[in-house]
């Protein structure tokens, strides 16, 4: 699923500059390790806390990422009326 999942922000992003592309791309990578390091932990130092709060992360991250792709498009309908 997580494939698919970046394959789609990646496709959504291809409008955006480098730099922000980059940028985006780095914090949902970060967001994907943090969450893997998270599973990955074994008693004591595993806590279902910590893995719930990636999650909420990455859920937001997505949202602000889906906010930012409909400003993109309201951007490029206003640019092809002017």
């Amino acid at each position: 699923m997580l494939p698919t999942i970046l394959g789609i922000v990646f496709e959504g992003m291809k409008t955006w500059s480098e730099e922000r592309r980059t940028r985006f791309l780095k914090k949902h990578h970060d967001l994907l390790e943090a969450l893997k390091d998270a599973e990955n932990k074994t008693y004591p130092n595993y806590n279902d806390a910590d893995i719930d709060i990636i999650n909420e992360r990455l859920r937001i991250f997505l949202e602000a990422y889906w906010s930012e792709l409909r400003k993109n498009d309201v951007a490029g309908v206003q640019q092809g009326k002017g």
